[in-house]
Formats: C-alpha cells, structure tokens, sequence
C-alpha cells in the first residue's frame, strides 16, 4: 500500500511542471483574446462609419439631403461625397483589409495555443497512467511535450507576424 502511494506521489511531482507550463499557455491566450477583442472593436467602429458613409450617399443620390454646406470644389457632382469622406472610404476599406488579416493570424494563434494546451494535458494524464498502470509511457510522453512545444512554436510566431502587421509603417492609419 505504501509502495502505491508513493507511486501516486512520485506521478503528482512529475505532473507539477506541466501544470505550470498550463498556466503560462492560459496567460498567452489571455493576451490573445485580449488582442482579439481589439480587432473587433475596431472592425465595428470601421463598419459603423462606413454604413453611415453608405447610408449619407444613398441620401445624397436620392436628394434627401441638403448639399449647401458642400462647396464646388468638394463635390463636383451634387451626388458625390466630399474629398474627405471618399478618402475616408478609402482608407477604412484599407485598414479593413489589414484587420482581417491580423484576425485570421489571432484565429490561427489561438488554435495552436488550444492544441498546445491539449497536449500538455495528455502529457499530465499519460503521466498518471503510466505511473499507476505500470507501462512504460516514455517515448508517448517525450511525443506530445515535443508536440505541445512545436504547436506553441507555431502559436508564438503567428502572435509576432500579426504584432509586426499591426505596426507596419505602411499599414498604420493616424485618425485625428
């Protein structure tokens, strides 16, 4: 019975390292959820702006709105928006581009930061098993740690290429 427990012992030692690396996968998606939330918070401030340009040109088409405040040289036409509002047009439809672009990268990060933490907890349960069936469960083990880091690899470099296109000098639009 003695022998047992200390089996039971050993195997809650040995899982003890893994649980810390858990908890450091848990803060990594806390940080990408956390940019996640910000994306869409973006996307519908773009989007809301965008249907109020679409709905004040549809207004404008069909003559519901008072023009007089536009001047010849910011509309042309009386149906067209002014030199502001298409370049605004312009630059959402931009910054949308860039958004869902850096939404799929989050996407993918956060599914490689999940298979890694799926990984790391086959690792703990293997560990018990093994532990307390007696069948030797090494080279299962040394798999999936080698694949929870490889899946964590791939989640950490998503996280850095959707940081660096966040920040591309080229990408970056300054709103007053």
């Amino acid at each position: 019975m003695e022998t047992h427990l200390l089996t039971i012992s050993h195997a809650i030692q040995l899982a003890v390292a893994p649980v810390f690396l858990l908890t450091g996968v848990a803060h990594i998606l806390n940080v990408l959820m956390t940019r996640l939330g910000r994306i869409i918070d973006r996307s519908r401030v773009i989007q809301s702006r965008s249907e109020d340009l679409a709905d004040l040109e549809d207004d404008l088409i069909h003559g519901q709105v008072d023009q007089t405040h536009q001047t010849s040289e910011d509309a042309p036409s009386r149906f067209l928006l002014t030199r502001h509002q298409q370049r605004q047009r312009e630059e959402d439809i931009s910054e949308m581009a860039a958004l869902k672009h850096r939404l799929r990268l989050i996407y993918l990060s956060i599914f490689f930061a999940v298979v890694g933490a799926l990984f790391i907890c086959l690792v703990v349960a293997t560990g018990f098993i093994g532990a307390l069936s007696q069948v030797d469960t090494a080279q299962f083990l040394a798999g999936m740690f080698i694949a929870s880091m490889v899946a964590m690899i791939i989640c950490l470099s998503l996280l850095i290429r959707e940081v660096y296109v966040a920040v591309i000098p080229g990408k970056m639009h300054h709103r007053p």
